[in-house]
Formats: structure tokens, sequence, C-alpha cells
């Protein structure tokens, strides 16, 4: 039993950094989650990975992207962190009752905070939330879901 409360972590561990480093998985993270949106810059085995972010962002498939959420039954909205959230690709007075029904998750790595030295992750992440959230709509449209 001591054994599997090694490897289990371990396990674990490798999974999420070969998620990090493999450049077509996109980073999210539940929102209000303080941790989350301050830890962008520690140093340890979970540091944020800006440029394998960026590249997932910028190769992204959106269609296949929606695709695959609505196939699970997710529905959430994508947003952008930064002073207060931005929901790209949404007018305002959607949005609001929008997040009531259905919630969102947020692009990790986005902020109000930009560092010059970093690949241009928060334009990236602007048009490919623009877009999801476009379609997404789109689709609960056609399918009478609101």
């Amino acid at each position: 039993m001591k054994k599997y409360l090694f490897v289990l972590p371990l396990l674990f561990l490798s999974i999420v950094c070969y998620a990090q480093k493999k450049s077509d998985y996109i980073i999210f993270y539940k929102p209000y989650t303080a941790q989350q949106e301050t830890n962008l810059y520690i140093t340890g085995p979970f540091k944020f990975d800006f440029n394998a972010q960026y590249r997932s962002l910028k190769k992204a498939n959106v269609q296949e992207d929606v695709n695959r959420a609505v196939k699970r039954k997710d529905y959430r909205i994508i947003a952008l962190s930064g002073n207060s959230y931005v929901f790209p690709g949404i007018k305002e007075k959607n949005w609001i009752r929008y997040i009531k029904k259905r919630n969102f998750k947020i692009i990790d790595g986005t902020s109000d905070a930009i560092d010059l030295s970093k690949p241009p992750l928060q334009n990236a992440a602007h048009d490919y939330a623009a877009k999801y959230n476009k379609l997404l709509l789109t689709y609960l449209k056609g399918h009478k879901m609101p």
C-alpha cells in the first residue's frame, strides 16, 4: 500500500509536466482561485510554461476544441484574466446572464501584466477565446440551449 502512495503522486506529476511540454494542450483553471492566478512565476516542479501555452493557442483547432467540449457537455465560455475577467467574442449583456447559468474557465497565463520577454500570450488567448466563445454560443443557440 505504501508503494502506491508514492507511485500515484509521481504518476500525476509526470502527466502534468508532460501535458505542459506537449504543445497541443491548452491549460485552463477555474475562476476565483487565487492560488492559480498568482503562481505563474513561482519556480518549482509546476512552473508555468508561457512558450508552450502560446504555441498551443496558436496551433489550436478551435472548432475541434468546441466539438470536444460539447461532447463532454462542457458548455463553459472562456475568459481571460486581468484586472477583471474578460470574455472575448461576447457582448457584456449576454455574458453576465450566460456565466450565471453555465460558468466559465480561464486560459492560464493570461494577465493584465505584460512581460515583453515572454511571447504575446494575451493576444493569442484573446483570438482563441473569441473564436471559441462565438462557436460555442452558435452551437447552443442552434440546439436551443440558452
